[in-house]
């Protein structure tokens, strides 16, 4: 499956919302006289990716926080240290990615492995002791 096709199918059914919040903004820019943005394409034009820019570090840190929470929440958030095999609990790490479209704050789970006295990235998944 291309790129494309996966983001058709992602985007179903925001049409809707996208077109909201487009008309929200222009109306925001009418109103308070802020026209210049609006009226030659190529400013147009960049406002507008600047606007997707945004959305898109957004969307990334607001998706991995909430999955973050969701596997830190879950009753099997348990994981295994990959170099002893010890049980430890993962939380939330924020970090800073630099992503295509800028920098973004997302969040991972991290683990502390009390044994070792080393931190690591469990997989998301089944974690199984060796």
């Amino acid at each position: 499956m291309d790129d494309r096709t996966c983001d058709e199918k992602n985007l179903s059914g925001l049409d809707d919302e996208i077109r909201a919040f487009t008309m929200r903004i222009v109306q925001q820019r009418i109103d308070a006289g802020n026209l210049e943005a609006l009226t030659r394409f190529a400013d147009l034009e960049r406002f507008s990716h600047n606007i997707g820019q945004r959305v898109a570090r957004g969307l990334g840190a607001m998706a991995s926080k909430q999955l973050t929470e969701q596997q830190a929440d879950s009753s099997n958030s348990m994981c295994c240290c990959p170099k002893c095999g010890t049980r430890c609990r993962p939380a939330g790490a924020e970090r800073s990615l630099q992503t295509i479209d800028g920098p973004s704050e997302i969040v991972e789970l991290k683990a502390h492995c009390p044994k070792c006295r080393r931190d690591f990235f469990p997989k998301t998944g089944r974690h199984r002791p060796r």
